[in-house]
């Protein structure tokens, strides 16, 4: 793969996925120019695949301007627009983040219960992320390479000299052959080797480099893009700053606000969430109170910037912490979060990626004093446990779990929710934090709880049989550590992605797409048609998911709010 170097380097790259036949909602890839390495002279990889993007011979990059301005004509044109912007996560290649996007943008061409007349964009966003096996840009063989170069000299000088001293010790028991003389210098060897190439892993495995180019580049670099396009769609409307209030009265608003949409995975989910927290309008008035953070009286806004408003939030497999949802002052996405109107979490309780990789990492950074607080978001679950002391907790029931209050309202999900890894470990989110006093950011998301999913796969050899789509389907209280060990196996040899799996299951794909681009209603509408009750559409609902092996969780705004037509109340979140 050729590389593409440049002098004058744009923040960002925008290309346009070529038109179908029956194309009518566009879609862009968003690259990144940040570069992989910092000090590297060659600055991002061609496209894997350009056949997809409509690129003309002659001008074979695209000015990100011009496709900028072409989004914001495109969303300016309805009443209704609105964009969703995608995020891959951790260790992704740039050829499957391509092909992951290309996938969105057919399914939702596809998709007969999408309304293609509406204003819709969809957005790839891709930030620049390092596999651990390597790419076509970068092998593993050069990645190892960098890795020892890049050593600092202690460690560096450190292995050189056990190497050299290790040759003249062998070469010394050869001539003398004193057993002491070999034994002693090996064990040193052997321990010194070890740190060290315990770092050389550490680095090999990206996620430390990673976390930083989500940081540092993934997050501004979506920062900016999204404040280029606040800017060319309010140069297009020809509105003034006063037409777009950042909070218009019922009825005096000149126009409806761009409805701002997300669809992240993984580490995606540590980008989307803190670009967010960035572009939340720190000085809405209605987010002001005093300085107490369960203060009643602050009531964010869904509108940021000039012309946007937060719509869907779908955090898929989200590698951020369990931190994020618990009422507590460490919880610094809390304000950023309740501006969404809606939320919803795809989790897995066999996540290995997560489970392994991710909470081990960050066991050397994250601020917490024990395991429970450090777990991620991906790996939260549906209560089978009464307390942290059973050890043997409950069949999974399936479907919606929460019930119905004497009111009508579904009990809270905060009561619902725990994080596990087996038997002997387990807490419930009101055991590690209660929530009394407060309303815990957790009731405003819907978690679909993919541990037991079964699906018919798009996998050809698996064609026609249920299987488990993120795990093995095994329907038990809690998975064990031969259930993690076989989990492992499988992950490693390519056979269930219990990481990513979401988007190969039909009806998981289902659900993030229609969520992410119809909302609630309109999905359960395509689920079960529009003539029905609220009662008889999540009672539909439920029975899906109790076919395929999800528990769900519903937020009690999904019922007040889309069902019932109630007004949305954040007050106290």
């Amino acid at each position: 793969m050729q590389l593409i170097s440049h002098t004058d380097i744009p923040l960002f790259d925008l290309y346009k996925f070529r038109a179908r036949s029956d194309q009518t909602i566009p879609g862009y890839l968003a690259l990144s120019t940040a570069p992989v390495n910092v000090d590297a002279t060659q600055v991002y990889p061609a496209l894997p695949d350009a056949a997809i993007f409509e690129i003309a011979e002659d001008q074979p990059k695209a000015e990100a301007e011009t496709q900028i301005q072409q989004i914001a004509r495109h969303l300016w044109k309805d009443e209704t627009p609105e964009l969703v912007i995608a995020i891959h996560g951790y260790s992704s290649r740039f050829s499957d983040v391509q092909a992951w996007y290309k996938s969105i943008y057919d399914y939702i061409n596809n998709d007969v219960n999408i309304d293609k007349s509406k204003g819709r964009v969809f957005i790839g966003y891709r930030w620049p992320s390092e596999n651990p096996a390597g790419d076509a840009s970068s092998p593993f063989s050069r990645n190892l390479s960098n890795a020892v170069k890049a050593l600092p000299s202690l460690p560096s000088g450190m292995l050189w000299g056990r190497l050299v001293g290790s040759a003249l010790t062998l070469i010394a028991f050869l001539v003398l052959k004193p057993f002491l003389l070999l034994v002693i210098p090996l064990l040193l060897f052997v321990t010194g080797f070890s740190l060290i190439l315990m770092l050389v892993v550490l680095r090999l495995v990206t996620y430390f480099r990673d976390s930083y180019r989500a940081a540092n580049f993934g997050v501004p670099d979506l920062v900016e893009l999204i404040r280029q396009l606040d800017q060319a769609v309010f140069e297009q409307s020809k509105l003034t700053e006063e037409q777009w209030k950042i909070q218009p009265d019922p009825g005096s608003q000149d126009r409806k606000r761009l409805k701002l949409t997300f669809i992240g995975h993984s580490m995606g989910c540590f980008v989307v969430t803190n670009a967010i927290r960035i572009l939340s309008d720190v000085f809405d008035t209605r987010s002001i109170g005093n300085l107490s953070i369960v203060n009643p009286d602050k009531s964010p806004s869904s509108a940021i910037g000039r012309v946007f408003s937060l719509g869907r939030l779908v955090l898929v497999a989200p590698d951020i912490p369990v931190e994020t949802i618990m009422p507590r002052r460490a919880n610094f996405l809390r304000s950023s979060l309740r501006r969404f109107e809606e939320a919803y979490i795809f989790s897995n309780e066999g996540d290995l990626a997560l489970r392994l990789a991710s909470t081990t990492a960050n066991y050397f950074s994250f601020p917490a004093m024990n395991r429970t607080s450090g777990y991620r978001l991906g790996n939260i679950t549906v209560k089978h446990f009464v307390n942290q002391q059973q050890r043997s907790g409950s069949k999974p029931f399936y479907g919606i779990v929460n019930p119905r209050l004497a009111d009508g309202n579904f009990e809270d999900p905060y009561q619902y929710l725990e994080v596990r890894a087996s038997k002997r470990e387990h807490k419930a989110l009101r055991e590690i934090r209660s929530a009394s006093g407060s309303k815990p950011v957790a009731n405003l998301f819907t978690y679909f709880d993919c541990t037991d999913y079964r699906e018919l796969t798009q996998n050809s050899a698996k064609q026609g049989h249920s299987t488990g789509v993120v795990s093995y389907a095994l329907g038990k209280p809690v998975l064990q550590l031969w259930d993690y060990i076989a989990l492992s196996v499988a992950f490693f040899a390519l056979n269930l992605d219990v990481h990513g799996g979401y988007f190969r299951g039909q009806f998981s794909q289902q659900a993030i797409y229609q969520l992410a681009f119809l909302g609630f209603q309109e999905f359960l509408n395509a689920l079960t048609g529009s003539d029905q009750t609220p009662e008889q559409q999540l009672q539909v609902l439920s029975e899906a998911c109790q076919q395929k092996g999800i528990q769900v969780v519903l937020a009690p705004e999904r019922y007040q709010v889309d069902l019932l037509g109630q007004k949305r109340d954040r007050s106290g979140y």
